[in-house]
């Protein structure tokens, strides 16, 4: 199946700014370039680490749906920045992973790393806790797990895209409703009642 047949989804993203062609429902696919551009953001966010500043991250992780409706003031970006803060800290906080999800949180600067280590130190503490050396920790495991952090925001955003069933908005009746009442015989079925 080539790129252009496959799944778009733009309600991934606020604005219609970020919202190339994708295929995040085909593993297969050869055009990825919405979860290009989330890994290629998330990778520049890990340079800085958390907490999330308004001047040091992509629009295209401001713009994602879950950011965006977890932001105080959706139009502005500082609301964003820390709405992303604290998605990206849930987001940690819940991998799944037991060997690497506190590998991946000391490397975004929480615990048990500190908020304002540079990356090499990060790393390090990250390639200790998931029981690697650092090199090896940044060549083979570091982009997996950015990429796991990647989706993990995707999915995040595809769940606010998902729209809720909502119940049909109910009107009183302008004249009574008749409601049929049910006869019941006294202890025989309806098949053996004579006529």
């Amino acid at each position: 199946m080539s790129g252009a047949e496959c799944f778009t989804h733009p309600d991934l993203f606020h604005s219609a700014e970020h919202v190339p062609a994708s295929c995040l429902t085909r593993p297969d696919c050869p055009s990825r370039p919405v979860e290009n551009d989330v890994i290629a953001a998330v990778q520049r966010l890990l340079k800085r680490g958390l907490p999330v500043t308004s001047a040091g991250v992509d629009a295209v992780l401001l713009d994602l749906r879950g950011v965006v409706a977890r932001a105080v003031d959706p139009a502005d970006h500082v609301s964003r920045a820390a709405a992303l803060d604290g998605t990206m800290r849930g987001l940690l906080a819940r991998l799944d992973d037991a060997r690497y999800a506190p590998a991946a949180r000391a490397l975004f600067g929480l615990p048990p790393a500190d908020p304002g280590l540079n990356l090499t130190v990060r790393r390090e503490l990250a390639a200790e806790a998931a029981g690697h050396e650092v090199h090896h920790f940044r060549k083979r495991v570091e982009p997996r797990l950015i990429e796991k952090v990647a989706w993990e925001l995707l999915a995040d955003a595809d769940r606010f895209t998902r729209s809720v069933m909502i119940a049909p908005r109910l009107a009183p009746a302008s004249s009574p409703q008749p409601v049929p009442a049910r006869t019941r015989s006294r202890g025989r079925s309806p098949s053996t009642r004579s006529s």
